[in-house]
């Protein structure tokens, strides 16, 4: 879109979902910073990394081994339930738990992705992406 503005070019968007339109319009998708940390991999010792079931005071401090103890292998995500996942989300950003339906396991799973791959909650994202211009 950049690319056609700059040759003084109307984009023409057709079809997608409002998602897809939204992250054109708006920087609103998250990237993974690496590969790997999608299937929770760590490339040094091939170890892949788990759930910790007790809750810290700090939830960002990191485990014993260097690793963040609420990080979720995607693989992990999606074979546990919708419930589990709420929980969790709510250990990470009680804000979107309390906002999303316990139910919805596509946004739960996202919302915990975007904590994963930025180490910020998508409750901080959103605000921050409300208060741009257009936002």
């Amino acid at each position: 879109i950049e690319n056609l503005l700059a040759q003084n070019k109307c984009p023409i968007v057709v079809g997608g979902t409002n998602y897809y339109i939204e992250s054109l319009l708006w920087d609103i998708l998250v990237s993974p910073k690496d590969p790997n940390e999608l299937d929770g991999i760590d490339n040094q010792s091939g170890t892949s990394t788990s759930i910790v079931t007790t809750q810290k005071e700090d939830p960002d401090a990191e485990s014993e081994d260097g690793k963040n103890p609420l990080f979720l292998p995607q693989s992990e995500m999606s074979a546990m339930s919708s419930e589990l996942l709420h929980n969790h989300l709510r250990k990470i950003d009680p804000d979107s738990a309390n906002r999303i339906h316990p139910n919805n396991k596509r946004k739960i799973m996202r919302a915990i992705e975007v904590y994963q791959q930025t180490g910020e909650t998508l409750t901080t994202k959103l605000l921050a992406q409300r208060q741009q211009p257009g936002g």
